[in-house]
């Protein structure tokens, strides 16, 4: 579940599912542990 997004200056919480990340966005998640490992394979994937 994302909680938040910060990018540049402000935070933007509940963004909804439509809601494009950019490069340098930073994500405030809440996840399992095994969520955590899906979603860093996720993103690192994007690179």
């Amino acid at each position: 579940m994302v909680l938040g997004v910060h990018r540049v200056a402000d935070w933007l919480f509940n963004p909804t599912a439509s809601f494009q990340l950019q490069g340098k966005d930073v994500l405030m998640v809440m996840t399992t542990p095994q969520g955590r490992t899906r979603l860093e394979q996720s993103i690192q994937g994007m690179r």
